[in-house]
């Protein structure tokens, strides 16, 4: 599958997550809450902005898709080991240099890393682009 392949119109929403704040929202996890991004005054400047924050999430994941290095996927959140060592210092890596251990689903390997960056969770639309890679085993540290 290709970045091409990602679907041009997702079905979004306008909600109001807080009084007098809109942003248009995708599904993600089944749910339609806003997780961050661009805020709103009104209902009527979010719907109108709305389709360039869809067009800006395609673009977003399409580019997760193309390029797959260092790429895992744990239920349904998008993750990429990063490569800083751990002689670099944990407020320069992902997540705080904190340790994780992940067991890739299709081969059984543990890799562990120390340098672990967050993309997010993956909207609903796209997610069977984005099938899960890899299970988090044991604690972090």
């Amino acid at each position: 599958m290709s970045a091409a392949e990602l679907p041009d119109l997702i079905e979004h929403r306008v909600i109001e997550y807080a009084p007098g704040k809109f942003a248009p929202v995708v599904a993600k996890g089944g749910k339609w809450e806003f997780t961050g991004g661009r805020v709103y005054s009104s209902h009527e400047s979010a719907s109108f902005a709305a389709p360039e924050e869809v067009d800006f999430l395609r673009r977003f994941w399409g580019g997760q898709l193309a390029d797959r290095s260092n790429a895992v996927v744990v239920d349904g959140e998008h993750f990429r080991i990063g490569s800083q060592s751990q002689a670099v210092r944990r407020d320069h890596r992902g997540f705080g240099g904190h340790t994780f251990h992940l067991r890739s689903l299709t081969t059984g390997d543990v890799t562990t890393c120390a340098d672990l960056w967050r993309q997010g969770k993956i909207p609903d639309a796209y997610r069977p682009f984005f099938p899960d890679s890899h299970e988090f085993v044991g604690g972090q540290s």
